[in-house]
């Protein structure tokens, strides 16, 4: 049922309320205008012009899982995701989603700003620079407690980002709302060449740059 269908059957609901019952037409409007609203949410966020996607992918998770067991894993990179997202949110990024080892964040949505590529690219870099304070505190502190052991891994990231049209679909069961389409590819692709512990743009984002 799309959006111009419910209105329909909202105003037969509203010219028939005293024939429903005051109460069974509440109940049915209410159901509908829940409806109507995800669906008009839909059809205005179906495209979005210029948004700027960036993709971050963690590595070292093979050696680190060598030293910690599965709840010492866990803790650790949630910890490292609430300092990353952290910085993203900072910069007015939107994080969209967290993928495995990785995270895909937006700039440019809900709002959009004459910066947002700017803002991409400080964050991608305070990204790498708070994993390096993470993996030199982390250095720090297994010296400190255990003179014995070696040095932890160090964990690195590959950061990809691309600028340009995406849409936005409700995905799954949870209807959340994603970002899909080519330059969300893109930013994927670029991640995947960034050398490890890099940063690497587009030629939309360098040129906007």
């Amino acid at each position: 049922m799309n959006a111009d269908h419910i209105r329909e059957a909202i105003a037969v609901i509203e010219a028939n309320r005293q024939e429903l019952g005051d109460e069974a037409a509440s109940v049915a409007l209410a159901v509908l205008q829940a409806r109507l609203s995800d669906a008009t949410m839909s059809l205005k966020a179906q495209m979005l012009e210029t948004v700027t996607v960036l993709v971050a992918d963690l590595s070292g998770f093979t050696a680190m899982s060598a030293l910690m067991d599965a709840e010492e894993v866990r803790d650790t990179v949630n910890a490292i995701w609430q300092k990353v997202d952290s910085v993203v949110e900072a910069w007015g990024g939107h994080i969209d989603k967290h993928v495995g080892d990785g995270v895909i964040a937006l700039f440019g949505v809900p709002d959009s700003r004459v910066d947002d590529t700017e803002r991409a690219v400080q964050a991608a870099l305070d990204m790498q620079m708070e994993l390096a304070l993470f993996n030199e505190r982390a250095t720090r502190l297994t010296a400190r407690l255990f003179s014995d052991w070696a040095k932890p891994p160090d964990l690195r990231m590959r950061i990809g980002i691309s600028s340009g049209p995406i849409f936005l679909g409700r995905v799954g069961t949870s209807g959340a709302l994603s970002a899909m389409g080519r330059t969300v590819e893109t930013a994927m692709a670029l991640e995947q060449q960034a050398p490890v512990g890099g940063v690497l743009v587009s030629e939309d984002v360098y040129g906007l740059v």
